[in-house]
């Protein structure tokens, strides 16, 4: 028995409205929430950020070297072994500061919070306690996040300003301008 795939429908094909009000359109963000966004960029450590420490103590740590090193978020166990404690719901025993991260590995079913230093990425064979990356999903995320938004807020206002120049050339909005 063969299974009919459907072609996938055409823009504006999905309703009988001109035009189609089956999906909201995004809405252009203000400019006083893209001044907004830019400021707290601004505000954060110029990457490029990445993941260093060693997996026996004090890692994975995320660091910027712009302008020396800069320690972003790292992970520490008190000395007193009190304070704020969070107890492992398999073992009961009470987990320190160290930094977890939701994973879920090749072949597993279900994901789970691992340690930073376990899904550390050594820096060589040789000196694999030497960390030089977390290999995770959201580990990723949040070394590459400031660079992501850089990007994205050049690209909107390229996209802005490439529309203003399409709007002047076809005299539209000429009342606002």
């Amino acid at each position: 028995m063969t299974e009919t795939v459907e072609p996938p429908l055409a823009p504006g094909a999905c309703c009988d409205s001109a035009p189609c009000t089956c999906q909201p359109r995004p809405v252009p963000l203000a400019q006083s929430r893209l001044a907004e966004i830019q400021a707290a960029l601004e505000a954060v450590p110029a990457p490029p950020w990445t993941w260093i420490g060693t997996r026996n103590g004090g890692g994975p740590q995320l660091v910027t070297d712009h302008s020396g090193r800069q320690y972003i978020l790292h992970a520490v166990k008190p000395k007193d072994r009190r304070g704020d404690e969070l107890l492992d719901p398999y073992t009961d025993e009470p987990i320190y500061g160290d930094l977890q991260f939701r994973d879920c590995r090749p072949n597993e079913r279900w994901s789970t919070m691992r340690a930073g230093a376990e899904l550390a990425v050594g820096r060589t064979d040789y000196d694999p306690d030497s960390i030089v990356d977390v290999d995770n999903p959201v580990a990723r995320w949040m070394r590459d996040s400031v660079a992501f938004v850089a990007d994205l807020m050049a690209e909107v206002a390229l996209l802005r300003e490439e529309n203003a120049e399409l709007e002047k050339a076809l005299g539209l909005n000429e009342a606002a301008a």
